[in-house]
């Protein structure tokens, strides 16, 4: 017989620790021998990188490594047919927060360091900040090989549809926006 654990009871002192900043959580954890991992992430929504530079950067004291996209494989991924995602972004990036590089570093304050010593070069581009007027034909186009900006379209449909309809007691229309990707909940059963 299957039973489900009660979730463990916090104790008044464990939560005024936590209300007060001084329980340890994974991120503050360090490990002999642990390395801390930065990145350089692009301030654009759209733009070509012209130049990148990471010389200095790889000169920072405690600084293990500093990789970019000439460093890593390069496997274009992503949701849409054009895959135009990146381990690290190498002649384009197409969001604030792309990243471009990577920083290995024996503290925080090393990496934080080498980040700043990166120096990249952009060429910004026009952005596109919503989605109705990407999809007109006078947008800004995202990729340089395409008519337009609709990649992909997803129609679900689960049953009969219309059955569903005039069964309903209440059937309600509308456009409704939701999130593509939602946070993992991980919360105890």
């Amino acid at each position: 017989m299957n039973t489900v654990k009660p979730a463990m009871k916090k104790s008044p002192a464990d939560l005024k620790l936590k209300l007060e900043g001084h329980t340890k959580y994974v991120h503050d954890m360090n490990f002999p021998g642990q390395l801390i991992g930065a990145i350089y992430r692009s301030p654009y929504p759209h733009a070509r990188i012209t130049r990148i530079n990471v010389d200095r950067a790889r000169e920072v004291e405690g600084v293990v490594a500093v990789i970019t996209a000439d460093d890593v494989p390069h496997h274009q991924y992503g949701p849409t047919k054009f895959k135009d995602w990146n381990i690290l972004a190498k002649d384009r990036v197409l969001f604030i927060g792309d990243e471009i590089a990577a920083v290995a570093a024996e503290s925080r304050e090393a990496a934080q360091r080498a980040l700043a010593a990166i120096e990249v070069e952009f060429e910004q581009l026009p952005g596109v900040f919503d989605p109705e007027e990407a999809m007109k034909a006078e947008a800004i186009l995202l990729h340089d090989d395409v008519e337009f900006n609709r990649p992909m379209q997803i129609a679900l449909e689960r049953g009969d549809i219309e059955d569903g309809k005039r069964r309903a007691a209440v059937v309600k229309g509308g456009r409704y926006l939701s999130n593509r990707i939602y946070q993992g909940h991980l919360e105890p059963i």
